[in-house]
């Protein structure tokens, strides 16, 4: 008997160990799976990255090979008697940096030597807005040869059957 309650719990311990290897099998596939799409990710996002430096760097220099293009081509119009044009050219283009104050008194003086607004130009304004006119009454009696005439349109086709000259 003592060998055979022995044999059974061995055969159980054994059937355990099993089924933890096999969930450790799997576990580890899972792991290893995992690593191997983290490192495709990281590969992929060092090609990304690497591209996007490459990129910067070439459209770096295009933009230092444009400007210098620019740079001759306003110096071969300044030459040829364009200065007129080169003026103007230079005045329309947006201004980037904020334009300095045109006097020099700080702005807190600038504004205490301004008169103060009107009480009118202090009031808030109400905009009014326009009633609709009224529409005449479109109702027609009944049996009317005309129908969907309206009254003042029937006093207008009168009149003119009355009197066939007036306009």
């Amino acid at each position: 008997m003592r060998n055979t309650n022995t044999s059974q719990r061995l055969v159980g311990e054994v059937q355990m160990f099993r089924i933890r290897v096999a969930t450790a099998e799997s576990k580890l596939k899972l792991l290893r799976e995992q690593a191997r799409q983290a490192k495709r990710r990281r590969k992929a996002a060092k090609r990304l990255a690497q591209r996007a430096r490459r990129q910067f760097k070439r459209f770096k220099a295009d933009l230092t090979e444009l400007r210098q293009s620019l740079a001759k081509a306003e110096a071969k119009l300044f030459q040829a008697g364009g200065r007129a044009l080169a003026r103007k050219m230079a005045r329309a283009k947006p201004v980037t940096k904020s334009r300095a104050r045109p006097s020099s008194r700080p702005k807190a003086i600038a504004r205490k030597l301004r008169p103060a607004p009107s009480a009118a130009a202090r009031a808030p304004r109400r905009v009014l807005r326009k009633k609709p006119t009224p529409r005449p009454n479109s109702s027609v009696p009944q049996g009317h040869a005309d129908e969907g005439v309206s009254e003042t349109e029937q006093s207008i086709i009168q009149s003119t059957e009355v009197n066939p000259h007036i306009p």
